[in-house]
């Protein structure tokens, strides 16, 4: 018994002694580590020759507290610092901070509330809109002019017929697009006046430039004088032509000392005009019954050829300076009171409709009510050369609205000082040429097999100054290549007078033989391609080089309604 009560007492000390050893064997590596690391470190610190840190608290306090006051007390001179440094005071800084936060800063137009109308705010300037898709065609043709005899000692006035070259000049004035402008800027004004709350359009600057050898245009340094154009051609004409554009395209005018926008037609011998004076699509032209109402209207208007008188002088420019309100309360047609000189009705045979001042235009001065989008700028331009080549630009001008208000109604106290605003510069023209007495017109195109020529068939006009009238000369073959000239052909005149009269003076016909020379090339053609499962051919275009050297496209289908009068007036149909 004594001997198993030893063994049970000696069990824990094996125990015990067992539980040291693997405490040994297991963390030993640590402690070992340890002491290598603290040696490393002092290893270190004696290598550097670092001095031990041997400061008290107290010490450190008191070296803080002589450091600052060495900073308080110590002053840095202007030379000691370096200029390029930028030091930001941070005491004004933080004196922000103590401070109420500024509120402007922080503030937006967002409203959590928005109020039911719009906000009114000072009227701003109005921006004119240029005139878009200016075009130029060259024309010929016979114009009827006032010629004043005095063979007899007696001041009598008679007529003259003369063979004219001139380019008629067509685009696009965006009047929709200004109205929605002037009410989208001008209806949240404070101050709101529906008579200057419009456009009014007061003139216009018409630019011509020359094409030189290098196909460079210049520019002329100045417009063209709208005074010496009227003086010498448009206060000359016997009438106007009939307009084959509706009113409602016109321009209105704003006083009486305004030139046209919508330039008059001239009244053009034994021809019509069409869409040479235009700008399609945009602004079509009238059907051939609304032309015969016009005409029947301007016969019974024939009584007011007394009232037409000629103007004495014109200056056009001074309506640049004159008040949008001197044009108030004046009524009544807007080419009515001889605005334009020489309207007289002499009614002569042969000669197409033309009217007085004030038949083609109707609707009050300085507005009218309009739903169309675009009005018609037309500018006939006579001072030309045969041989140049031309471009034009125009700059429109408006009555602004905003001149002689009170300043505290407008954004810019200046916009109140000029009477006019001014839009920008439209885009150039296309190039044109004067052509020569003969021109050609595609009739068909017919396209060619594999590696066939395509089968042109052309048209040519010869116009003749000495009488006025144009000959037409159809059904002429030509080959790419060929310059277009055909000579020793029949004189056969046509006249093309009347609303929807087509006529051939048939004593004359055959009785000469002419040369239809236009020195035009035909270069190409494409299109004119059989539409499957029907006669019908594709639509087709020509091209051919000018005698001036521009390149320009002759389209069937537009050259066939021109063509068509000529067809229904020839000897032969």
């Amino acid at each position: 018994m004594a001997k198993a009560k030893a063994k049970k007492e000696k069990q824990p000390k094996q125990k015990k002694q067992s539980s040291d050893q693997n405490f040994l064997l297991l963390h030993g590596e640590k402690f070992l580590f340890g002491i290598l690391v603290f040696l490393a470190i002092w290893l270190m610190t004696r290598g550097s020759g670092l001095t031990p840190f041997t400061l008290t608290p107290e010490q450190i306090r008191d070296a803080a507290t002589r450091a600052e006051n060495n900073i308080r007390q110590s002053k840095v001179e202007p030379k000691d610092v370096d200029q390029d440094l930028n030091i930001y005071n941070y005491l004004d800084y933080a004196s922000l901070i103590k401070s109420s936060l500024r509120a402007d800063a922080y503030e937006t137009d967002n409203r959590w509330e928005q109020s039911l109308f719009p906000e009114k705010i000072l009227r701003p300037a109005i921006r004119p809109l240029p005139v878009e898709n200016l075009r130029a065609v060259a024309c010929i043709g016979a114009v009827r002019y006032i010629k004043t005899s005095t063979a007899t000692g007696v001041a009598a006035q008679t007529y003259e017929d003369r063979g004219e070259h001139w380019i008629t000049v067509t685009g696009l004035i965006p009047v929709a697009d200004q109205m929605k402008e002037y009410n989208d800027i001008l209806g949240r004004s404070e101050y709101t006046d529906p008579n200057r709350d419009v456009p009014k359009y007061l003139l216009y600057d018409i630019f011509r430039g020359v094409v030189d050898e290098n196909g460079n245009t210049v520019w002329d340094e100045k417009p063209i004088d709208l005074s010496q154009v009227y003086a010498k051609e448009v206060d000359q004409w016997a009438g106007f032509g009939l307009d084959p554009v509706s009113t409602e395209y016109s321009v209105p005018l704003f006083s009486m000392d305004s030139p046209s926008l919508t330039m008059e037609c001239p009244p053009l011998v034994n021809k019509s005009f069409g869409t040479e004076v235009t700008n399609l699509p945009n602004i079509p032209l009238l059907s051939e019954t609304q032309k015969e109402e016009l005409a029947d209207q301007m016969s019974e208007m024939k009584k007011q050829e007394d009232e037409t008188k000629k103007g004495s002088s014109r200056n056009f420019s001074a309506v640049l300076n004159t008040s949008i309100f001197s044009q108030g309360g004046q009524g009544g047609n807007a080419r009515g009171a001889n605005i334009r000189s020489g309207g007289l009705l002499p009614g002569m045979p042969n000669m197409s409709p033309i009217s007085t001042p004030g038949m083609t235009r109707g609707g009050n001065i300085g507005a009218k009510v309009t739903k169309v989008n675009y009005y018609l700028f037309r500018f006939f331009d006579f001072d030309v050369e045969d041989g140049r080549t031309y471009q034009y630009k125009v700059k429109l001008y408006l009555a602004n609205p905003n001149y002689g208000l009170d300043v505290n109604l407008v954004e810019d106290g200046n916009s109140v000082l000029t009477p006019a605003i001014s839009s920008a510069e439209s885009k150039p023209s296309n190039p044109v040429s004067l052509g020569s007495e003969s021109r050609i017109l595609a009739e068909s195109i017919e396209a060619g097999r594999l590696d066939q020529e395509p089968k042109i068939t052309v048209s040519s006009i010869y116009f003749n100054t000495e009488d006025a009238k144009e000959s037409l000369n159809d059904g002429e073959k030509v080959v790419l290549g060929q310059v277009a000239n055909f000579a020793n052909q029949d004189y056969k005149p046509i006249n093309l007078g009347g609303s929807m009269t087509y006529t051939t003076t048939a004593a004359d016909s055959g009785k000469k033989k002419v040369d239809y020379l236009s020195n035009i090339t035909i270069l190409d053609a494409d299109g004119g391609e059989k539409i499957a499962g029907s006669e019908l051919r594709s639509s087709a275009r020509l091209l051919v080089l000018e005698p001036s050297g521009l390149l320009t496209f002759h389209s069937v289908s537009e050259d066939k309604a021109e063509l068509l009068p000529y067809m229904m007036a020839s000897p032969r149909r």
